[in-house]
């Protein structure tokens, strides 16, 4: 996918793909970058999506029948905006720190203790089973929260409710 940078660059798109045994299924939506004129300086590494841009990413994964989409990608961190009307699985991302706001709907996010009965997805990256223990918070539209690296996590949605959120993965410095 594209870093959106000031001066704009190219879309491309991905198939999209189901993550295994995690119900949630990933697709990059082409977003057109904005190229209105900024002052800002660096703006070769800078990634900026207006409010409209993440109004049409949110539009797309509420019509479709992905759950995330992953706005762009770089080493050291990616952009996902997704959406939730079920619970997802607990897991656990050995590397990525999740920095999180919730921009709509209302959830519980259950933190923390051990997870049992797990799986690995990829490389340093865990789902499934049950979270032992823990905390539960209910989130709701504005919320901001960070997961560090090797935090149990799971969202929790009551039927009919939902929740919509975009998530900043952090890699941890090696």
């Amino acid at each position: 996918m594209c870093a959106l940078v000031v001066a704009g660059c190219g879309v491309a798109k991905s198939d999209a793909r189901i993550v295994p045994d995690s119900g949630v299924a990933t697709a990059a939506v082409a977003v057109a970058p904005d190229t209105t004129p900024r002052a800002i300086t660096g703006a070769a590494d800078i990634d900026f999506y207006a409010a409209a841009q993440l109004a049409r990413a949110a539009s797309e994964i509420a019509r479709g029948t992905s759950t995330a989409t992953v706005l762009a990608r770089r080493p050291d961190r990616y952009y996902v905006e997704a959406r939730r009307v079920a619970n997802g699985v607990p897991e656990v991302h050995a590397d990525f720190s999740d920095v999180t706001v919730v921009q709509a709907g209302r959830a519980v996010l259950h933190t923390g203790a051990v997870v049992r009965g797990s799986h690995t997805e990829s490389a340093g990256e865990h789902r499934g089973g049950t979270i032992d223990g823990g905390t539960r918070r209910a989130i709701a539209t504005g919320d901001f929260f960070v997961i560090p690296p090797g935090v149990p996590h799971q969202y929790e949605v009551a039927p009919g409710d939902s929740i919509r959120y975009l998530t900043v993965k952090i890699r941890k410095p090696r």
